[in-house]
């Protein structure tokens, strides 16, 4: 019987705090998925919009960070996707964006907080434990997963 001891690639059994990161830019996705394991969170990158909901109840993350702007789709409307579903729609999700928050408010976007770019990683980080510790009094955990392939 093979035991699966690493805490990458088990984290469930390890209850630790999972972000679901949705960015189509390589360079920002990277940098992002490497602070977050720097700082010892298990995280997923999304690359692109479609897929979004399945990948979400597949992974059931904790907290989902979403770029407005994606090629096929916007953030908005992955998040009031998100916030529609029964099974997802208490995960809280950070949205940002350079474009102006007044384009789009948390009332008709359904997200819990808002960044807007360029932003701070450690800022970021300091909205990222807020969050988890108001809706699931989660702090963090070491580990990051990129978005599984086909």
């Amino acid at each position: 019987m093979l035991i699966n001891i690493d805490p990458i690639s088990n984290s469930r059994s390890y209850h630790l705090p999972t972000i679901l990161i949705v960015e189509d830019d390589e360079d920002t996705a990277e940098a992002l998925h490497l602070f977050f394991q720097m700082t010892g969170y298990i995280c997923f990158i999304q690359t692109k919009g479609s897929g979004f909901l399945a990948m979400v109840e597949q992974v059931m993350p904790n907290l989902i960070i979403i770029d407005y702007l994606l090629p096929d789709s916007k953030g908005a409307d992955l998040c009031n996707l998100l916030k529609n579903n029964i099974n997802t729609r208490n995960i809280p999700v950070i949205m940002y964006s350079a474009y102006p928050q007044e384009s789009f408010t948390s009332e008709t976007s359904g997200y819990d907080a808002f960044l807007a770019k360029p932003f701070d990683l450690d800022n970021m980080l300091q909205l990222v434990s807020k969050l988890l510790i108001s809706h699931r009094g989660l702090l963090s955990g070491p580990g990051c997963k990129k978005e599984p392939t086909s």
